[in-house]
């Protein structure tokens, strides 16, 4: 039987390592689209087009394992979070003197999608007071889902609750003032489902509410 010529070994065997060794690296997924995800390489700004194991749950923030094939990227795992927590705040003193919850100009509130878990923790906080004795005023959260507060469908509406409050039932000279945080657990959410969270404030059943240093903050569990 003939021998193979050497120089065509080394060209077939040199051609094998090349398309089998792999680079590893690390990254954060900044969107998905079809059947590619786009990551930023740690120590790089610009996103690349990326091809994925089967099975994995990636959306945006989470951190990644990847391998270069060839000329190709796969990420091949996943592992920890990334820009977490979600926070929002702002100062300005804002009033609402009904009952009906107000998200007040600006807004406070962050968009987030549901980590693999599907669970999160969401803090409300601030200063709220009430102007009226015997009555109280609210300062909470909502969530819903998207990014769009108008279109999104309601997951959790604004309840008493879930947030702070401030009242004081006798006559005093100085209306009454709280400044708490309130942290409520939730849970049930789709996995990289995308959700937005709002801060509201009422009085109930009379008065003004008045808020400032607003904030909300989610956190992954």
């Amino acid at each position: 039987m003939a021998g193979f010529d050497a120089h065509l070994v080394n060209l077939v065997d040199a051609r094998i390592r090349e398309n089998t060794a792999s680079t590893t690296a690390t990254g954060t997924v900044v969107s998905t689209s079809g059947a590619y995800v786009y990551v930023v390489l740690d120590g790089d700004s610009q996103p690349l087009p990326c091809k994925f194991v089967a099975g994995l749950t990636l959306h945006p923030d989470v951190r990644v394992v990847l391998h270069k094939y060839g000329d190709d990227w796969t990420v091949t795992g996943s592992f920890g979070k990334a820009y977490w927590p979600r926070y929002s705040y702002d100062q300005t003193v804002l009033a609402n003197s009904t009952a009906t919850p107000g998200l007040g100009s600006p807004e406070v509130g962050v968009t987030f999608l549901a980590p693999p878990s599907g669970k999160v923790l969401v803090s409300v906080g601030g200063y709220v007071a009430q102007s009226v004795n015997d009555n109280s005023a609210h300062l909470s959260f909502a969530l819903r889902t998207g990014s769009d507060w108008s279109d999104g469908q309601q997951v959790i509406g604004f309840e008493y609750k879930r947030g702070i409050m401030a009242g004081q039932p006798v006559n005093v000279g100085a209306a009454p003032e709280d400044g708490s945080v309130n942290t409520s657990p939730v849970e049930s959410l789709v996995p990289g489902g995308e959700y937005i969270v709002r801060a509201g404030f009422w009085s109930a059943p009379a008065g003004t509410c008045t808020v400032h240093a607003r904030f909300v903050m989610v956190n992954q569990v």
